[in-house]
Parts: structure tokens; C-alpha cells; sequence
């Protein structure tokens, strides 16, 4: 057992060792590509004048191909320095020199050649890669990908494919309405959609997702996606979804309509209020208000009249106040007419907000 035990030990201690050792090599290789490379990188990425290859190529002086052959650490620590120059300086690069840069290194060769003999871990980080450097790769490679049984390379290949798909990048929505997503996978693909707009690469009615979607989280996060972004043309399609059955989606379907000031929307808005619940009530008051058709004011007087609580009865108050002059009107002849000392505080508070409401 003391032998045993006494080898134990010795190894554990080499591994310690080697581990240290490794680390720093690792760290010491970093910095000097950092020294040798991201000054001149920056140079030139934030440079406004596109510039040649073959004079990126002289100014950098980048690996020879038989190293980057030999040693794929060496282009992959050049991808963590352009993905933290292009994080950093965002919409100031230059597109064409950073891809130039990119090209220079041989990064799409780097990438492609990790996506067809790398390990798992190693092709998740690959196509990491392609959105954190808007690199480009063959979508022939992707797709063998997008169905694949590891769930986490399966996932990554996805939000690459929608990154840089011409033809079809959302082909999974339409082939299972039952797609779930975390709220990571939101988030991620929120920044894709907004990417793709930005670039001017089709996107697909996202109403169409959110109306037939099984997935209420699903749903709820179109819906969003179109409030956001500000997808007019989803007016037509949210308006017919306003009677969900779901309160959490018919709450986040009058908020979205609200938000893309759909005026013929106010009418049916005014109708259902008076049968749903008060937090559903208060988004009714907060999208009138921005929809703002300039005949509202009599409906927030009587969303204050009937109010069952104080914050709807603030926030109906509030809107009303800053609705138009004839709003003030009704709110001076409401606040006249106030009883209690309760309610006549809310009439301060709308008018001078530091005084509390409580």
C-alpha cells in the first residue's frame, strides 16, 4: 500500500508539474504572438483605406503555411486575437481588411480543415469562430453537422449555418415546430437575427414562427424578436393571435403591437379590456399610449375610473397626463373631483414624480 501509494503520489506530482509547465509554454507563446502581431492588426483593421493582400501580407508578416500546417495553435491563438480586436472595436474595422487579415493567416483553411479532422471539442470551437470573426466557410461542411447526435456540435453548427446561410438558414423551425430553446440559444439568436438585418440577408417572416410554434417560450421569444426589431409587416399576424389563450402570450402580443404603433389595433385593444386580468390591463394602457392616435383620452379616464389597483390607476393616470392637452384637461377635472387621500396623491405623483405614489 505505501508503494502504491508512494506511485500515486509521484505521478499526480509529474502531472501537477507537466500541467504548470504546459500552461506557461502556453501563456508565453500567446504573448509573443500578442507582441509580434496585434499592433500592426489593429493598424490595419481600423485603417479606412482597403488595402491589397500582398500588402497586408508585407506589413504583417504573418506564419509561414508549412508552421500553421504543423501547429494549428498557432492560427488558433490568432483567432482569439482577431475575435477580441473585432469585440473591441466592433463597427470602427474595416470589413474588407479584416477579412483580408484573415485570409493572410489562412484562418478559413484553419477553420474548414478543424471542421473536417478536428475532435468535437475542437470543431465546436471552429464554428465559434466563424460568428465571433464573420468567417466564412463552405455551408457543404455545415450541413453535415446540423444533425448531429453530439447535441452541444449540433447547436454550434446551427447558429453558424444561420450566421452565413444564403438559401434556407432558419431550415430547422420549419422542419420541427416543436424546437426548443434555453435562454442562451435566445440571446445567441437574437444577435443573429439582428446581424442578418443589419447585412441585409433574408430573414423569414418571424410571425409565421410565432403563430404556429408548439413552444409557448417559442412563441414568446418571436413575438419579442419582432417588437424588437421592429417588423412592421407582423402586424397582420400578431393582431389575429390578440385572443391567445395563453395570458403570458396574449400579454407579449399587445405589448409588441403597442410597440409597432398598429393604430387599427387601438379599437379591439379598448373592447377586450375591461375582461382581462390587471397586469394584461396595464400593458392595454401602456400600448394605447404609445400607439397614440390622438382619440384615447376618454378610454384612460375610464381605465382610472375602474381601475382595481394603484399602479393601474398611476399608470393610466400618467398616460393621460401626457397623452395630449385635452388629456391634461381630464386629468385637472379628475383631480378635482378626488375624494381620497389616496387617490390624490397619485395626481401629485404623475405631476412631480420624486413625491411618492405610496
Amino acid at each position: 500500500m505505501v508503494v502504491l501509494f508512494f506511485l500515486a503520489y509521484f505521478f499526480l506530482s509529474f502531472y501537477i508539474l507537466l500541467g504548470v509547465i504546459l500552461r506557461k509554454k502556453e501563456k508565453k507563446n500567446t504573448q509573443t504572438a500578442y507582441d509580434r502581431f496585434y499592433e500592426p492588426i489593429v493598424e490595419i483593421a481600423l485603417n479606412p483605406e482597403t488595402l491589397r493582400l500582398n500588402e497586408i501580407i508585407a506589413s504583417i508578416k504573418p506564419y509561414s503555411r508549412k508552421k500553421i500546417g504543423r501547429n494549428h495553435k498557432k492560427t488558433q491563438r490568432i483567432a482569439f486575437m482577431l475575435s477580441q480586436i473585432k469585440g473591441k472595436f466592433g463597427d470602427q474595422i474595416n470589413k474588407v481588411n479584416f477579412q483580408n487579415i484573415q485570409t493572410a493567416f489562412g484562418i478559413p483553411q484553419f477553420l474548414e480543415r478543424e471542421l473536417l479532422f478536428g475532435s468535437d471539442n475542437r470543431k465546436i470551437l471552429a464554428l465559434k469562430f466563424i460568428e465571433s470573426l464573420d468567417a466564412y466557410v463552405s455551408e457543404a461542411i455545415l450541413i453535415r453537422f446540423l444533425y448531429h447526435h453530439n447535441v452541444e456540435l449540433r447547436r454550434s453548427a446551427r447558429c453558424a449555418h444561420m450566421w452565413i446561410s444564403q438559401t434556407s438558414p432558419f431550415r430547422f423551425f420549419e422542419e420541427d415546430l416543436s424546437t426548443k430553446l434555453n435562454l442562451w440559444d435566445m440571446i445567441e439568436m437574437h444577435y443573429i437575427i439582428n446581424n442578418r438585418k443589419t447585412k441585409g440577408l433574408p430573414i423569414p417572416n418571424l410571425g409565421k414562427w410565432a403563430n404556429e410554434s408548439i413552444e409557448e417560450d417559442m412563441k414568446v421569444f418571436f413575438i419579442n424578436e419582432i417588437k424588437l426589431l421592429g417588423f412592421h409587416d407582423n402586424c397582420e399576424i400578431l393582431f389575429k393571435m390578440i385572443h391567445t389563450q395563453s395570458w403570458r402570450v396574449r400579454n407579449v402580443v399587445i405589448a409588441a403591437l403597442g410597440a409597432l404603433k398598429c393604430q387599427k389595433t387601438e379599437e379591439k385593444l379598448i373592447e377586450m379590456y375591461p375582461l382581462q386580468p390587471e397586469h394584461i390591463k396595464q400593458t392595454i394602457i401602456q400600448s394605447i399610449s404609445l400607439i397614440h392616435s390622438g382619440d384615447a383620452e376618454l378610454f384612460l379616464m375610464s381605465a382610472y375610473e375602474t381601475a382595481e389597483n394603484q399602479h393601474t390607476k398611476l399608470l393610466s393616470l400618467d398616460k393621460l397626463y401626457n397623452y395630449s392637452e385635452k388629456g391634461k384637461y381630464l386629468f385637472e377635472d379628475l383631480r378635482k373631483k378626488a375624494l381620497y387621500c389616496n387617490d390624490r396623491i397619485l395626481f401629485e405623483h404623475v405631476k412631480c414624480p420624486f413625491i411618492n405614489s405610496v
